[in-house]
């Protein structure tokens, strides 16, 4: 299958998704979708709501069978991997937490080492120098001795992702990842993540309705409309003004900027609804 989109670190595919669809019951969710990703790379899957950008990441999690194609993780197909195996190979940070459980955050963070004990729950010392370093780096000393429920949503988005590294993936996919982030927190985490896929060749896809983050930190781009991919590539070849107008049914301007190019709904437009409803 043909490469589309540049990546940082060509020598090996992590991922080889061929053909995908997957339905519930007789809804179809998503249609043919095929692409490659490669060690290193930073991929945006972005689109409309309810085009398929969490469900497609729950397809190459494993959590989700899809109907027909085949995905492939480090050349190996996906249904050969146990849970554990595909769990010490990739972490996913989903929005939110489930209601019903609410440890302290230091228990939490520990639960991230889980696919890597024996039967018997015990965490080694390597396991907690893990933890101790992500911590750190996230900053999250404050929060430990607090309940999950206790966080406000920001902070819990921290102590998700947070989580997933303790799981040292190789692969780490993030849906929203930027949801409930302050401006800071949120230049933060992109950074984190961008030094993580340069430096650490970590291979990370975020499904996000942040265009101008995508742009601005991914290396690829994954545009999806009805159900299958409108447009694969570098964000220049997939974040123009005709794309994006087709694909989200409103006018944008690309505006030029020092940092880059900024994409912005047309704010004549909004104008016009201001005025009208006032």
């Amino acid at each position: 299958m043909i490469s589309n989109g540049s990546s940082y670190c060509t020598e090996m595919r992590v991922i080889d998704v061929n053909n995908l669809s997957f339905n519930y019951t007789n809804n179809s969710i998503l249609s043919n979708i095929s692409f490659e990703v490669y060690k290193g790379d930073f991929i945006g899957v972005i689109g409309e709501n309810g085009t398929g950008k969490t469900t497609l990441l729950n397809c190459i999690n494993g959590s989700l069978k899809i109907n027909s194609g085949s995905i492939s993780v480090l050349d190996k197909d996906i249904n050969g991997y146990s849970k554990s195996e595909l769990a010490k190979l990739m972490a996913t940070v989903s929005v939110g937490v489930n209601s019903s459980i609410n440890p302290q955050v230091c228990d939490f963070l520990m639960l991230g080492r889980y696919p890597f004990t024996e039967k018997i729950w015990w965490e080694t010392d390597e396991d907690e120098k893990i933890v101790k370093k992500i911590v750190n780096q996230f900053k999250l000393h404050p929060f430990l001795d607090r309940k999950l429920r206790d966080l406000s949503n920001g902070e819990l988005q921290q102590v998700l992702i947070a989580k997933g590294m303790i799981q040292t993936p190789r692969i780490l996919l993030v849906d929203e990842p930027s949801s409930n982030l302050d401006l800071k927190h949120k230049i933060q985490m992109m950074n984190y993540f961008s030094f993580l896929s340069h430096g650490k060749k970590l291979t990370i896809i975020i499904a996000s309705h942040d265009l101008n983050l995508v742009n601005r930190y991914c290396n690829k781009v994954i545009l999806l409309k009805n159900q299958a991919i409108y447009k694969i590539g570098k964000p220049t070849e997939v974040l123009t003004k005709k794309n994006l107008e087709v694909v989200f049914q409103v006018k944008v301007e690309i505006i030029k900027s020092e940092v880059g190019d900024l994409i912005m709904p047309y704010m004549d437009k909004i104008e016009k609804r201001r005025n009208t409803i006032e």
